[in-house]
């Protein structure tokens, strides 16, 4: 269906069969393979699997020529990599679990989340027609690639039709995945990546290791060698030293740069709007100051509604880097409109398909659920001892050993699915809930059947044939026959128990040990070495732990008298130690029956894997109950002369394995709009008038000053808000002002003349103004943009303010240009306590209603949530302020509610 390499898609033109397998066939199909109808079952047996034959080798790189083994041996010798990983994934890890625990109860947003996911992928070619139509209709160019090869020459035909010779970028995936910059520079065009960890990472001749911190592996010392050559000379060895040589740098090649290409966040079905997720604000950069903007996507980025982005933005930054939000959250719509002074006046999105069909209606399709937060690679034990180049590919961790070898073939990838322990710590972290565990099982699977089918893996040694992989097969197949013949038989397991305890005692490290229990025969902490066979190639990396010559089953009795004195508790074991007392307690037979454990009926654990339904899953710990619901409680039962239910074994038990009884939270539940049916628990309050502070806090928290303006009159509170906004410009001794028009429409009510009445006050003080209109005299000595680059302060007024969050939206348009915002180095926000709410949520409601965003007819192209200054933690996890954007935000929050 292809006419030409790569399909520019036209309004009123069939989707492309390339983009979904049967894109465009009837609503409500996701385009499986073959025209298939596919479903988001997913399970073990459900779906077709994965087939070599139909499977392309869609990444545009080879996988490299050694083995996992062998790249992770490397890694783990590296001495600062051991150090640095770990510190950044626990830092990020529990910073997510932190900002998660916010929400109240994180389990339930997490259910949410998936189930968005679901629904959009089970209807993906809906949404991206939807998508598409809205893009279109805003004045955006679509081009859609089902292969990286035909991405990269949508993007050159973009590029040498414009002429352009000079392009910056901020950070995508998609990008590294199909290797657009070697590309370009093979074409004469400059690319500078601007992602301060990106530029790091370009500059060395590196690939990322980390999908949000991609130059995690270097150290500071590394990063100030790499900076210093660049430089032609040495640099000092100081994070924001080296921060502020990057901004220089690169702040000359937004400037200059013909294209900006960005990645994609989010896709927003209905409006045809664009979300980018930064810090740094070089993403805002790439998208308002180049003339041609292309923006790069996965075709499964796409979501729904701006609803159902409420959700999904509370989740990603949590989940990425433990924020409530990041520094900017960006919207962008396309070109600009006429009477805007800045924006692109192209914008150009490519979608990129690269093998992401083949996995629709098959039961690897949750892998497209994925949000790129890199959640699972911070959970990941794996992924902490190792970092991410060993995978060999652009994605690692977790989502890197599924989707590489979905997305490339499993020649050659075969050997990641068995990077994991399978302990399913990424699925516990992932915000979408995706059993990436579980996946990792499936593919372990197709590459047996490959060996069995006589086909060679190819990602490990070069002398591994499907003969050999056929007798590692027959071996397994023989050792776990032994295993289920040993354990299903209570006598032939406590046998092998006590031969085990024998036959180790020549590899016993005895001096591993932390502390002896003598009545278990156990040694704390005891390891085993250097067993033969392939249990010491095991041990020789990870710790086997000592076999008790007392098993836990001979101990029972002893253990329950510690626990629960009394007459059922002193029940002997069985002859021969092998069987402790009865669950049942013995006063049972002579009265009213206790709730005991043989009482707990577990409630089935439902799989995560969704069952031809977008509905989320209960919790897979949703627990045991007692028959009538309740759990365990002293004093509550009967049968016991004091009123409390007898004290047994089965009692400690019940109390042990029986969840807390559910309870009413305490937290706020959203009522209505986006995120309705949720709780918060950092919800602001239902009074407004506790709002601003709330704002302040949180605005001083992530870097930002304020300050609280009160008054009678609109004339008192404007003028006291003139002379706030006179004094800060004083403290920092600022003197060129660029500002909004206070003419400008779309201004909130009354905000104009509070404008201009604080620049009127800045005047009188000696500063320079330049006003953002359009209409700017052609003699002026600066254009805007340069007004804006060459000013120290910038004056906006915001539309919305979150009080949980202190974030700020403003909505760009004539007269409020986007530079003002991001170009200065210190940034001055009017915010009416009129425009606060209290949650995210809310302001992307307002959005709605006041300036509605999500209708492409009206949508403004540009607006931006802003919270606090521009920031990075690149440079070996020190934290710098001022990045790309303004170095200081301060708000005046003036008003009433």
């Amino acid at each position: 269906m292809h006419s030409a390499p790569f399909d520019h898609h036209q309004a009123g033109t069939a989707p492309t069969r390339s983009m979904a397998g049967s894109l465009g066939n009837t609503p409500g199909s996701s385009g499986g393979p073959a025209g298939a109808t596919p479903s988001p079952a997913h399970g073990p047996s459900h779906g077709p699997a994965l087939s070599s034959t139909t499977q392309p080798a869609s990444l545009s790189h080879r996988p490299p020529a050694e083995p996992f083994h062998q790249r992770a041996a490397a890694a783990l010798r590296d001495d600062f990599l051991r150090v640095a990983v770990p510190r950044a994934t626990y830092r990020q890890h529990y910073g997510r679990e932190q900002a998660l625990a916010q929400l109240g109860d994180p389990l339930k947003w997490r259910e949410r989340a998936r189930t968005i996911r679901a629904r959009t992928i089970a209807q993906l070619d809906r949404y991206l027609d939807q998508a598409i139509a809205a893009v279109q209709a805003r004045g955006g160019h679509v081009h859609r690639a089902a292969t990286a090869g035909e991405a990269v020459e949508a993007i050159l035909g973009i590029i040498h039709r414009a002429g352009a010779r000079r392009v910056v970028k901020s950070k995508s995936m998609v990008t590294e995945e199909i290797h657009l910059n070697p590309h370009l520079e093979a074409a004469g065009i400059e690319v500078v990546e601007t992602d301060l960890g990106e530029y790091i990472i370009q500059l060395a001749g590196h690939r990322p290791s980390h999908i949000v911190a991609p130059a995690v592996h270097l150290s500071q010392q590394q990063i100030r060698e790499i900076f210093s050559r660049e430089a032609g000379r040495p640099l000092p060895d100081d994070a924001v030293a080296l921060a502020a040589f990057a901004r220089q740098q690169l702040r000359q090649k937004f400037l200059r740069a013909d294209v900006g290409i960005s990645g994609v966040n989010f896709l927003v079905a209905e409006s045809g709007t664009v979300v980018l997720v930064t810090n740094e604000g070089n993403g805002r950069m790439v998208t308002s100051l180049p003339r041609i903007h292309i923006a790069v996507m996965g075709m499964e980025r796409v979501v729904p509604t701006w609803a159902d982005l409420a959700v999904l933005l509370e989740v990603l930054a949590r989940s990425a880097t433990g924020q409530k939000i990041t520094v900017y959250t960006t919207f962008v719509g396309g070109p600009r409109r006429p009477g805007e002074a800045d924006g692109p006046e192209e914008f150009h999105l490519v979608i990129v398909d690269n093998g992401r069909s083949n996995l629709l209606g098959t039961r690897f399709q949750e892998a497209l659920h994925c949000i790129r937060c890199g959640a699972c690679l911070n959970a990941c034990p794996v992924y902490r001892q190792i970092g991410g180049h060993p995978y060999g590919g652009v994605y690692s961790g977790p989502i890197g050993a599924v989707i590489t070898p979905l997305l490339g073939g499993l020649d050659g990838w075969d050997d990641l699915p068995y990077a994991s322990s399978l302990c399913g710590a990424c699925h516990e972290a992932c915000p979408v809930m995706i059993p990436l565990h579980d996946l990792l099982v499936d593919l372990r699977e197709e590459v047996v059947n490959r060996g069995r089918s006589g086909q060679a893996p190819t990602g490990n040694d070069d002398a591994t044939a499907a003969g050999t992989k056929g007798l590692h097969d027959h071996a397994e197949r023989w050792a776990f026959r032994l295993w289920r013949w040993v354990f299903s038989d209570p006598r032939r397991y406590r046998l092998a128990a006590r031969l085990a305890a024998w036959v180790q005692v020549p590899w016993l490290d005895a001096e591993s040990h932390t502390r002896d229990e003598p009545a278990a025969g156990l040694m704390v902490g005891a390891v085993l070495r250097g067993e033969p066979g392939p249990l010491g190639a095991w041990t020789a990396s990870r710790d086997f732990p000592a076999v008790a010559s007392r098993p836990f089953h001979a101990r029972w009795a002893a253990l329950a008298r510690e626990v629960d004195p009394g007459p059922a508790g002193s029940q002997d074991a069985e002859p021969g130690g092998n069987r402790g007392p009865s669950l049942t307690p013995a006063s049972a037979e002579a009265g009213p029956p206790a709730r005991d454990a043989a009482a707990i009926q577990p409630q089935p654990a439902p799989t995560t894997r969704s069952q031809g339904t977008a509905e989320a899953p209960s919790h897979p710990r949703s627990g045991a109950r007692f028959d009538d619901g309740s759990r365990p409680e002293n004093g509550s039962g009967k049968g016991s002369e004091a009123g409390s239910e007898p004290r047994t074994p089965g009692r400690a038990m019940a109390r042990c394995l029986a969840p807390a009884a559910p309870a009413s939270t305490p937290f706020p539940v959203v009522a209505s709009g986006p995120t309705a049916g949720l709780p918060r628990a950092d919800h602001p309050g239902p009074d407004p008038s506790g709002w601003p502070e709330r704002f302040g806090r949180e605005l001083e928290a992530v870097h930002g000053t304020w300050t609280r303006v009160h008054g009678g009159t609109p004339e008192a509170v404007a003028a006291a808000c003139a002379a706030a906004c006179a004094a800060f410009v004083r403290s920092r001794s600022l003197r060129r002002v660029v500002a909004w028009d206070p003419a400008a429409p779309d201004l909130p009510e009354g905000a104009g003349p509070v404008l201009e009445g604080v620049l009127h006050a800045l005047e009188e003080a000696g500063c320079q103004i330049a006003r953002w209109r359009e209409d700017r005299p052609r003699h002026a000595p600066l254009s805007l943009r340069e007004a804006a680059a060459t000013a120290n302060l910038g004056i906006v007024v915001a539309h919305f303010a979150v009080a949980a969050s202190g974030t700020v939206a403003v909505v760009h348009g004539p007269g409020r240009g986007r530079a003002v915002s991001l170009l200065p180095e210190h940034l001055l926000i009017l915010v009416p306590a009129a425009v606060m709410v209290p949650t995210l949520a809310e302001a992307i409601a307002g959005l709605i209603d006041r300036y509605g965003v999500a209708d492409p007819t009206t949508a403004p192209q540009n607006v931006t949530f802003i919270t606090g200054p521009s920031k990075s933690s690149d440079i070996e996890l020190h934290p710098v302020v001022g990045v790309h954007g303004p170095r200081h935000v301060h708000a005046v929050i003036y008003g009433t509610q």
